[in-house]
């Protein structure tokens, strides 16, 4: 099957890899991942800087049911976007320099909740990732060799 039916039909298993061809076909599988989330789902967001980690999560928001701005709290930590049903929870740990700053904020007591949350720069605080977890890394090929696209891998954690 092909990466693009792959997309439409969100095909995937515990771990498989997507290569999209831009960020409108990253969009649109956020969009069909997101459509399988249940509350309490935990989604980690792997990927250097500008791979395109906040883009997933603007475009996860609104079939969540939020339709404000979303942008990367990477100053203030963590956003949280009042969506129709639950609440998302978006934390970006690019600033800290130890978990526990994640602890500070009250982390362990979001990701225990029934909202959604994602975590942008989760190796930060690996150790205080819950088991049961999604996990997207987000991988930019090397424009030399390959001149477009990115790699999208996404795993499912389940104990």
């Amino acid at each position: 099957m092909s990466d693009t039916a792959k997309i439409q039909t969100l095909e995937y298993r515990r771990d498989e890899v997507f290569t999209v061809a831009d960020e409108s076909e990253s969009c649109r599988l956020a969009e069909r991942f997101v459509a399988g989330l249940q509350p309490g789902d935990v989604v980690a967001l792997f990927g250097d800087l500008g791979t395109g980690k906040t883009a997933l999560v603007r475009a996860m928001a609104p079939p969540l049911g939020y339709m404000g701005f979303v942008n990367s709290p990477t100053f203030s930590l963590l956003n949280i976007y009042p969506a129709a049903k639950l609440e998302i929870y978006h934390f970006d740990f690019y600033r800290i320099n130890i978990a526990e700053e994640a602890l500070d904020i009250g982390f362990d007591e979001y990701v225990q909740n029934a909202g959604i949350c994602f975590i942008e720069w989760p190796e930060k605080i690996i150790d205080l990732l819950p088991e049961k977890r999604w996990e997207i890394h987000l991988e930019v090929p090397d424009y030399v060799n390959e001149p477009t696209g990115r790699s999208i891998r996404i795993r499912k954690f389940a104990p």
